[in-house]
């Protein structure tokens, strides 16, 4: 049987990147990765393959010798910690050597992991910066070049900048102490940005902006170091330039026939609750049950037992993962059959492994434990914040389109499951003026049940925290939700539309 020509041509776009990563060509390597990806999207392991060739060509951009982690991490110098915990969360569930058999993403994983280590410590990222920055000028100065401007290796170019400043990593429109600066106050809507620079082969901006010039203190006077921007470029615009005009064409011809390159959204802190502070290495203990993050969209689907805690710093625990062969628990769906993953039911634990990074995990399940044989349910429980497909349909397969299955509703688990009736539900809506606070559907009606034959229509929990303290002024039945777990369709804006009500969620109106 002849295979279709687009296939054909990818399988061998991903061999010659093979051939080429054989040979330490890495800029090589991912450039006809991301051709085959083009050619073929859904080929196996093809996404898996870019994101490995993706970080050994980041790791090629070095500063005075070292790898420069902003690179890695697909991230520039002036980004927040919550920009790069979003970038690092993606990259990490691709580069999982657990899923990804690509030769060489172990050690990928552990670049990028070891990024993220230094660069999510305000204290070790102010260490970093000043050592890159110094390594930068050590750099210019070597060089003896003559121009106004000096380009780093994430692409950005600094014009005039101050010295004194950018030794302690202070430059203008970036952080200082870790703060990410003109940050704004609580109390207002999401604001959509600009799209960050390219990265796992998603089209990015070929001209980076320019930082500006900070005021030199105390009189002190601003060096400029002068460079020859032609002869500072040229090997750059050999490499970094024809990839990204290659990632161009490609991005046309996705255009062309009818796919759009998706947009990167930066998760926001939440309004009021530290999440993070919920899943730091002091919680883990044995015995308990944790969420991990699914790699198919990054949402907390995913479940283990935690068997040993091996040690805190450095952090590593062994653990045994739950899984589910069958879903006939809720009737004749064919769920799992059909390639999606099933997030309440009955688990059984299944391989073990020993894991060293803990931002694989996204909250405690402190009401499960593991029962006789390794059996361990989990339902939805009253009080407990869900994410439920908004589109479901028993009768979605593995043809169904991403977009249908991944748009979502919040709602709040008003009884416990039960065989007889399901689960009772209310539907949240997102409060104007916050970014993560849902309160109630104040309708009523919009109360609803989820019958046993339905259940699969539950995505996921969301970590949350129930905003009590009558001095913010907040209406009754508020929540904090962890922007982590929050799809990004619901982290963009305050939605304006009339909350959901039980027809609407109830898509075939038998709740």
């Amino acid at each position: 049987v002849l295979m279709e020509p687009k296939v054909e041509e990818a399988l061998r776009a991903k061999e010659y990147a093979e051939k080429l990563f054989a040979v330490k060509d890495f800029v090589g390597a991912r450039r006809y990765a991301i051709k085959a990806q083009a050619f073929c999207p859904q080929l196996e392991g093809i996404a898996q393959m870019v994101a490995v060739y993706e970080i050994y060509a980041a790791s090629e951009s070095k500063i005075n010798g070292e790898v420069d982690l902003y690179s890695v991490l697909g991230s520039d110098p002036a980004a927040g910690r919550s920009v790069l915990k979003k970038h690092y969360k993606k990259i990490a569930v691709l580069l999982d050597p657990r899923n990804n058999k690509t030769i060489g993403a172990d050690e990928a994983f552990k670049l990028v992991s070891e990024a993220w280590t230094v660069l999510s410590n305000n204290a070790r990222r102010r260490s970093y910066d000043v050592r890159r920055n110094k390594n930068l000028l050590a750099t210019v100065d070597r060089s003896n070049w003559n121009t106004s401007a000096i380009t780093d290796p994430n692409g950005f170019s600094y014009k005039s900048v101050n010295l004194a400043h950018a030794a302690n990593g202070d430059v203008s429109g970036g952080k200082a102490n870790g703060k990410h600066l003109g940050r704004p106050p609580k109390k207002r809507k999401v604001e959509v940005g600009e799209a960050p620079r390219a990265t796992n082969g998603e089209m990015g901006s070929v001209m980076e902006p320019h930082v500006g010039v900070n005021s030199v203190p105390n009189g002190c006077y601003s060096v400029e170091p002068v460079i020859d921007v032609r002869k500072l470029l040229i090997d750059k615009a050999r490499s970094v330039i024809r990839v990204k005009l290659e990632e161009m064409k490609l991005a046309s011809k996705a255009e062309k026939s009818g796919k759009t390159t998706k947009k990167t959204m930066i998760v926001p802190d939440p309004d009021f609750h530290d999440f993070d502070n919920d899943r730091s290495e002091k919680v883990f203990k044995a015995k308990q049950i944790w969420a991990i993050y699914d790699e198919e969209d990054g949402m907390p689907r995913l479940y283990c037992l935690i068997r040993q805690v091996l040690s805190y710093k450095p952090f590593r625990v062994y653990i045994s993962y739950l899984s589910s062969k069958t879903d006939t628990e809720f009737g004749c769906v064919k769920w799992i059959e059909s390639g999606f993953t099933k997030s309440c039911g009955s688990f059984r634990v299944f391989h073990s492994d020993v894991v060293d990074q803990v931002n694989i995990f996204s909250h405690l399940l402190g009401r499960e434990k593991a029962g006789r044989g390794g059996c361990v349910r989990i339902y939805p429980k009253t009080g407990d914040i869900w994410a439920v497909y908004r589109n479901w349909s028993e009768n979605w397969n593995r043809k169904t389109p991403k977009e249908v299955v991944h748009q979502y509703e919040m709602v709040e688990i008003l009884a416990d499951y039960t065989d007889e009736h399901g689960v009772r539900v209310a539907p949240l809506v997102k409060l104007e003026g916050y970014k993560t606070v849902y309160q109630r559907n104040p309708d009523e009606h919009a109360v609803f049940w989820i019958p046993k034959r339905e259940m699969l229509r539950f995505s996921h929990q969301v970590p949350s925290w129930l905003l009590e303290d009558q001095a913010l002024n907040l209406p009754d039945r508020c929540w904090d939700l962890d922007p982590a777990a929050t799809p990004e369709e619901l982290l963009q804006a305050v939605t304006e539309d009339k909350p959901a009500n039980a027809a609407a969620m109830c898509g075939n109106g038998d709740c």
